[in-house]
């Protein structure tokens, strides 16, 4: 586990802290501590998940630290240092939670994160055993290689499974590191905060007429090489129609939106019982209500809302070196009260590392309303996110068991 020392880090550094000469954060590396962790972790993951603590033990087998050292160079990081293995793990981190998969880090920019990071963290081990440094160093190194792990292989999954993995890396990252990444810009100064947007940059009002009207909500299945996925639809009465991810319908732009992901958009029309759906690449699909994989979706306020639902996501992707397979399970518990819970964890094995994780749960109070979907955390900050119902039977109503929100398919943890 990691030292409360490492863990809250105050990226607001004055410029006399910037300036300081951090303490060394090398250490002399002893194999033995590695192999120590590794034990653990099996140990800690054998009685709930057999398998995994095997796959884990095979993994083990190979020294991780010498496979991960070249990929290091190019940054001038080593794995025998806190600061840089601390930079590695939070640049991963910050890519993951922003969507980024498989990206080429500019190396000015890590090597000013890893600069900040230093000027924090290297007071904080003055005077501190290698084998504290390492226990830093070997964590974040773990955290870092699992979460790009899990990002690649969600990125084979299309980008509903990146959203989700993305959401997941991103609440694990805020808890360990107690800094919402997603509220700070990664610079070659390190990071900062995410500068506030003026009264100009804001445009209009959610609502205010940058949609269409809506004809209406539906959902398809689409069947693939990783089982069967559902995406939530939204007909417009312009013919344009639109996958609905984590943006709202109030808070949709649809011009900025499709300019900036045309390939969520595309037409549509009716032909006698039929749907004719054209994507943004030119290709026509055929669908009618209720023959297998099309089907209409509703709005919030047409069931509901209580009990815990989840979304599990997972896959398999063959790299160079070997597969590298994830699962990753998010939860949001609804109170009748009006009150909610939130979780996340996750496992995932590759040729070098097998690792699994759980987010600490969040809480605070949810509202829903039309196709959206608010949630207020106990810290203030709120996130509004689509909700439509699945649907069920004939003639079709709201599925209380099926839920998409933020475009994702929630179904009820019985």
């Amino acid at each position: 586990m990691l030292r409360a020392a490492a863990l809250t880090f105050g990226l607001l550094l004055p410029a006399a802290v910037m300036a300081q000469t951090p303490a060394d954060t090398r250490f002399r590396r002893d194999p033995a501590l590695m192999r120590v962790q590794q034990a653990q972790l099996v140990a800690a993951i054998k009685a709930k998940d057999p398998a995994t603590a095997a796959a884990l033990e095979t993994a083990f087998r190979q020294d991780v630290v010498e496979a991960v050292r070249p990929a290091f160079q190019r940054f001038g990081f080593s794995p025998d240092d806190a600061a840089d293995m601390t930079a590695a793990y939070w640049i991963t981190a910050w890519e993951a939670a922003h969507g980024q998969v498989g990206v080429e880090t500019d190396p000015a920019i890590a090597r000013g994160v890893r600069a900040q990071l230093a000027g924090v963290l290297g007071p904080k081990l003055r005077g501190r055993g290698d084998a504290e440094k390492q226990e830093i160093a070997d964590t974040m190194l773990l955290q870092m290689l699992f979460a790009d792990a899990r990002m690649r292989a969600a990125k084979a999954g299309g980008d509903a499974k990146v959203r989700a993995m993305s959401d997941a890396i991103h609440a694990e990252a805020s808890e360990l590191l107690k800094t919402d990444l997603r509220q700070v810009e990664m610079t070659a100064s390190g990071f900062k905060p995410v500068a506030a947007a003026t009264e100009q940059d804001t445009g209009p009002a959610p609502g205010s007429g940058r949609t269409p009207p809506v004809s209406g909500l539906y959902f398809r299945a689409i069947a693939g090489g990783a089982g069967v996925s559902y995406e939530p639809l939204v007909f417009f009465t312009n013919g344009d129609y639109v996958e609905l991810d984590e943006t709202p319908l109030v808070d949709l732009d649809a011009a900025a939106d499709r300019a900036r992901s045309p390939a969520r958009w595309g037409t549509w029309r009716k032909q006698g019982e039929t749907f004719l759906l054209t994507s943004s690449k030119g290709r026509t699909s055929d669908y009618r209500l209720g023959l297998g994989s099309f089907f209409p979706a509703f709005t919030a306020d047409r069931s509901p809302l209580s009990g815990t639902y989840k979304l599990t996501s997972g896959s398999t992707v063959y790299m160079a070196d070997g597969p590298v397979s994830t699962l990753g399970v998010s939860r949001l518990t609804f109170a009748a009260d009006g009150t909610f819970t939130q979780g996340a964890e996750g496992g995932g094995v590759a040729p070098t590392v097998a690792v699994s994780s759980r987010a600490a749960q969040r809480s605070g109070r949810w509202k829903l309303s039309g196709t959206m979907l608010e949630l207020t955390y106990a810290d203030g900050r709120q996130v509004r996110k689509s909700f439509v119902w699945a649907a069920q039977g004939t003639p079709p109503r709201p599925d209380p068991d099926m839920a998409f929100i933020g475009g994702d398919p929630f179904l009820r943890d019985r």
